[in-house]
């Protein structure tokens, strides 16, 4: 039985696949999950990505693609479902309730560093009505601190002291998120690298394979 991740905190319809759910790159994979999870997979909007801060507004004259050239998406269409892939990389969900609004991040340290934690803040909040403070935001399963090696420009670049050499990338993204006005920030706790049986790692093994975390209303 497919293994799904979830956590109970981000009180939004969500959810992380993990090995057991095979390759969610695959079509046929993603199909089964979603009607395993009781989801339409005619519902199902992805993100190309390419580690940019292109951000897109989605709505259900996109089901069932992967909008290319894009690295987060926006939805206030009740029957619509976010998908971002990962293997590493933070798959940033947000949600706000009283906009009925929803957003699916892609954040690489490209992408942190590059601003589109804010840029999507920016357009929940012009384009619908959603103030920062109303946004709940969740970090899914990622590289943690203790695996997330990187060289000494990081610091500049994030304003984060390392520690021997390793960055803590969700710390960073919780960093953005609250200074644009977003207090409600949860993390998970599982890193992709380290947990070599739940999950696929391109630092790790150079792994071709994906999760792929899910957002609905």
């Amino acid at each position: 039985m497919p293994k799904l991740i979830t956590q109970s905190s981000f009180n939004h319809k969500h959810f992380t696949t993990t090995k057991s759910c095979a390759d969610m790159k695959d079509p046929s994979a993603r199909r089964a999950v979603m009607s395993f999870a009781g989801l339409d997979p005619q519902n199902l909007i992805i993100a190309q990505q390419t580690h940019g801060v292109n951000v897109k507004i989605v709505s259900k004259t996109d089901r069932n693609k992967i909008i290319g050239d894009c690295d987060a998406l926006i939805c206030a269409d009740p029957e619509i479902i976010l998908g971002i892939f990962t293997a590493d990389c933070m798959p940033i969900m947000m949600a706000c309730a009283k906009r009925q609004v929803i957003a699916a991040v892609h954040a690489g340290w490209r992408g942190l560093a590059g601003g589109i934690i804010e840029k999507t803040a920016q357009i929940l909040k012009n384009d619908f009505n959603a103030a920062p403070e109303e946004i709940d935001l969740y970090i899914g399963p990622h590289i943690c601190k203790r695996c997330y090696e990187v060289s000494s420009d990081f610091e500049k670049i994030f304003g984060l002291p390392l520690e021997n050499g390793k960055m803590d990338l969700s710390l960073a993204a919780c960093n953005k998120a609250s200074a644009v006005g977003i207090v409600n920030s949860t993390v998970s706790s599982l890193c992709t690298c380290n947990e070599s049986d739940l999950f696929f790692s391109y630092r790790r093994d150079k792994s071709k394979e994906r999760q792929l975390t899910f957002l609905s209303f």
